[in-house]
C-alpha cells in the first residue's frame, strides 16, 4: 500500500536527467512518488501494465518532467502540501477534481495545483503526454512576496485551469516548452548546476506575473509610485475634460497600464472605480455651474449635456443622492454668486 499521498519520497540532484519505463503499477507509483508526489494509482482498464514513460530534471527549487500513460489511469494526490503543480498536456487530456470542482485539461490549457485541497486526476486518457512541474511552496511563495515587496499569508489560489493560446501565460508556456524539450538532449548547459537556478527563478517569477490568482491585480499595478502616477495621470484628464465619453479601457490607456491594474489602483488609492471617480467628477462640474449659472438662461438638460451626462433622468438621481437637492433646486436658488459651491 502506498504511504501518505502529496509528499515526494526525496528532492533529486540538482541537473541530473532521470528517465523511466514502466509497467508495473506498483513500480510506475514509487517511480513517480519519488520525483513528485506520493499518491494512489490505478489502472482504469483490466489490466496491470501501465505503460509508463517519465524523464525528469531538478532546477532545484522545481521538477520539470515528461509523463505518458500507455493505460488509462486514475491518480489521487490528496494535498500537495508543501508544492504548486502546473502541467499542460502536449496530447490528449485529462480529468481532474479539485476539492469539488471537475475540469477537463487539454492541450492549449494549464492545470495549476496548489497546495491546499485534495487534488486527483479522475481519468488520464491513454496516450496523454504532459509537461509538468513540481515548484517547492515556499520558494515560490518567497518569489511573490519579494515581487510585492511584503510578506503573503496563505497560498496562492492560482485559478485551477487557465488557457494560454495568447497573452503573457502562452509566452510563458512557450519558455517552459522550450525548457521541457531539452529533456531529449542530456548533457548540455541548460540544467548545469550555475544555470539551473536562474531557469529555476525565471520560471517562477513569470508563472506569477503571467497566470490568474488572488495577487494578480497588485502585482500588474506596480509599486506604489507607478500605482499613485496611473491614478493621477487619469485624475487630471478627467478633470480637464468631464464630459467627454471615457471608457474604462481608454482610462487605462492614459495611464499606460492595463484595466485591472487600474481597477486596484484606484480602489487602493481612491477607494472608488475609474468609472465613479468619472461620474463623481462630471457632479461635481455640473454642481459648479449650475451654482452659478442663471435660470433664465440656462436650463438644466444643458448642464447636463455639457457635464457629461446623455440621460437627464439618471443625472438627476445621482446629483440627489449627492447633493441632497434636485438640478433644478440648485438652479432655482436665488443670488448665484452667494450660492455655495
Amino acid at each position: 500500500m502506498p504511504g501518505p499521498t502529496g509528499l515526494r519520497d526525496r528532492p533529486p540532484d540538482v541537473g541530473r536527467i532521470d528517465r523511466y519505463r514502466v509497467a508495473d503499477l506498483d513500480e510506475a507509483r514509487r517511480v513517480l512518488g519519488r520525483h513528485y508526489y506520493r499518491h494512489r494509482l490505478s489502472c482504469l482498464a483490466p489490466t496491470r501494465d501501465v505503460g509508463m514513460r517519465l524523464t525528469t530534471v531538478s532546477l532545484g527549487h522545481m521538477t520539470i518532467g515528461r509523463l505518458s500513460y500507455d493505460s488509462e489511469v486514475h491518480l489521487g494526490f490528496g494535498e500537495l502540501t508543501d508544492a504548486y503543480h502546473v502541467s499542460t498536456p502536449l496530447v490528449g487530456g485529462w480529468e481532474a477534481v479539485w476539492e469539488d470542482r471537475q475540469y477537463l485539461c487539454t492541450p492549449g490549457r494549464i492545470a495549476i495545483h496548489f497546495p491546499v485541497g485534495r487534488t486527483s486526476i479522475a481519468r488520464w486518457h491513454s496516450g496523454t503526454v504532459q509537461y509538468g512541474a513540481r515548484i517547492d511552496r515556499a520558494y515560490l511563495e518567497q518569489c511573490l512576496s519579494d515581487l510585492l515587496g511584503r510578506p503573503i499569508t496563505g497560498p496562492v489560489r492560482f485559478e485551477p485551469i487557465q488557457g494560454s493560446t495568447e497573452g503573457p501565460l502562452a509566452q510563458w508556456l512557450h519558455l517552459f516548452a522550450a525548457i521541457a524539450e531539452g529533456l531529449k538532449e542530456p548533457g548540455g548547459p541548460l540544467y548545469h548546476e550555475a544555470v539551473a537556478e536562474r531557469l529555476c527563478h525565471y520560471l517562477v517569477t513569470t508563472l506569477l506575473l503571467g497566470s490568474a490568482h488572488q495577487h494578480s491585480e497588485e502585482l500588474h499595478a506596480g509599486s506604489p509610485i507607478l500605482q499613485s502616477t496611473a491614478v493621477e495621470r487619469v485624475r487630471r484628464a478627467v478633470l480637464a475634460d468631464p464630459a467627454r465619453a471615457y471608457t474604462v479601457r481608454e482610462l487605462a490607456g492614459l495611464a499606460a497600464t492595463s484595466v485591472r491594474a487600474l481597477q486596484y489602483c484606484f480602489l487602493r488609492h481612491l477607494g472608488v472605480t475609474p468609472m465613479t471617480f468619472v461620474r463623481q467628477t462630471r457632479l461635481a462640474h455640473a454642481h459648479r455651474l449650475l451654482a452659478r449659472a442663471s435660470r433664465h438662461h440656462t436650463t438644466v438638460a444643458q448642464v447636463a449635456t455639457a457635464s457629461g451626462f446623455s440621460h437627464l433622468g439618471r443625472f438627476a438621481a445621482y446629483y440627489r443622492d449627492r447633493y441632497g437637492e434636485s438640478p433644478s433646486e440648485t438652479l432655482a436658488s436665488p443670488c448665484p454668486i452667494h450660492r455655495k459651491v
